[in-house]
């Protein structure tokens, strides 16, 4: 699983949620790095990216096919999306401090429960798990973040303390046993292609 680069609205601290915002200057070098090393590193069977643009952008430095999927979209933040941080927490100081916790709603957006439903709606119908080789997933750092909730079963405000840097690289390894999925984190938020570049 992989973060997109760095945008403008990571920069200022500003929520995207399903806002489509492109890569800046700086994420653009990230994507650039990120690629060389994937190219170098990696040999995919499938790569799917949430269709959104920081993350489209991001699969195609990749340098690889790939196909969309909506269901990887980051969480709909709702009438979230665009402000400052500090922002929300002025505006709605009654709905950010349970949606933070992970068992509000962002008004007329998603929980952090309806991302891992989602997330897991996408790993039971899209065949990603059933592909034999490796599988990269281009998405947000909330969705990656619901993603090792599913894969690890782990409760969502466990999986929301894990670090996405923009570009980080999360593996998670698979087997079956007994006909049953299993799963194992092998690598969390990977940013050494990053360093001292």
């Amino acid at each position: 699983m992989i973060r997109h680069g760095e945008t403008g609205w990571n920069a200022e601290r500003r929520s995207q949620g399903w806002m489509d915002p492109p890569l800046n200057e700086i994420g653009e070098r990230q994507v650039s790095l990120l690629g060389e090393h994937v190219r170098e590193h990696y040999s995919f069977e499938r790569v799917v990216s949430s269709d959104l643009t920081r993350c489209t952008m991001t699969a195609d430095g990749l340098g690889v096919e790939y196909s969309t999927d909506a269901r990887l979209r980051e969480i709909s933040t709702g009438r979230f999306a665009g402000l400052l941080i500090a922002d929300i927490q002025a505006r709605f100081p009654d709905d950010v401090g349970p949606w933070h916790r992970g068992y509000g709603r962002a008004p007329d957006g998603e929980s952090w429960l309806d991302l891992v439903a989602r997330v897991g709606g996408f790993l039971a119908e899209s065949g990603v798990l059933e592909v034999d080789g490796d599988v990269c997933l281009v998405s947000h750092g909330g969705t990656i973040r619901a993603l090792l909730s599913v894969f690890l079963e782990l409760h969502v405000n466990s999986a929301r303390l894990f670090a996405q840097s923009n570009t980080g690289i999360t593996v998670v390894s698979r087997e079956v046993v007994d006909g049953e999925h299993s799963f194992g984190l092998d690598m969390l938020n990977d940013v050494g292609h990053l360093v001292g570049n």
